[in-house]
């Protein structure tokens, strides 16, 4: 039996398990609430034919980061077929399926991949973090994903320069200007990711105002303002998911 063959063959195991637990718990609620994963299943099995090349090339990214460096990819898809054996797990890897179709980035089709490498590889069960993390990523185009690294790069630079800094974020400044001058990145690329990351909860943003009052001489009076980011606990994690992409390849 052939690679192609025994791919199919799984392939069709995860979508009828799939449609097992999630038609189960279906019944029981009496309601429509999983038609939105129904498309999983029916992608999974035109990718068995073939029928539509952009799904299949996102399938394809998801498992490049799904497999990692391992010689029989097969094997690993029969251990996420093992790995769905309750009605949560079906409606997380199913989602998740639903996601990588709908993302807008091959690098984010990767990242989903390892997110399920990692839940698989770990017999984990579904956390919030992660949750978030895949539902971010697919709102993130490749440039977003560099410059999110990008950003972390400069939260590492931003806590060896302000060692009595007890947050892990960074201030929007001028150093950081200069720091994307630098590196030669696009500063408003950056803050179009930073603004995606703070409402996907990746970050958050505080603002702060320092105000400076001589109560007798108003002209030498001062305020400053202040804006600092913080990565959320989701937020650390998928930084962590990115940086596994390179030992992966």
């Amino acid at each position: 039996m052939s690679n192609e063959v025994v791919k199919t063959n799984v392939l069709d195991e995860i979508s009828n398990k799939l449609e097992k637990y999630i038609e189960v718990k279906d019944i029981l609620l009496e309601n429509e609430y999983s038609e939105a994963l129904q498309d999983s299943f029916s992608i999974l099995k035109l990718l068995r034919n073939a029928n539509t090349l952009i799904a299949k090339k996102r399938f394809e990214s998801f498992l490049n980061g799904f497999n990692s460096k391992e010689l029989i990819p097969e094997a690993k898809l029969q251990k996420l077929r093992d790995y769905i054996d309750n009605t949560k797990k079906a409606e997380y890897i199913a989602d998740l399926f639903s996601k990588v179709f709908l993302s807008n980035s091959k690098i984010a089709c990767t990242i989903m991949g390892v997110i399920a490498h990692n839940l698989i590889d770990n017999k984990q069960e579904i956390s919030h973090k992660d949750l978030i993390c895949a539902e971010a990523i697919t709102k993130f185009f490749d440039d977003d994903i560099k410059n999110y690294e990008f950003i972390f790069s400069y939260i590492e630079v931003y806590m060896n320069k302000h060692k009595g800094v007890k947050r892990r974020g960074f201030e929007m400044d001028r150093h950081f200007t200069a720091f994307c001058k630098e590196k030669n990145v696009d500063k408003d690329s950056i803050i179009l990711t930073l603004e995606k990351a703070v409402s996907n909860q990746l970050l958050i943003r505080e603002n702060d105002v320092d105000l400076n009052i001589d109560e007798n001489s108003v002209d030498t009076s001062s305020v400053d303002y202040y804006e600092f980011y913080l990565p959320t606990a989701p937020g650390e994690q998928l930084y962590k998911y990115i940086q596994k992409l390179n030992s992966f390849f």
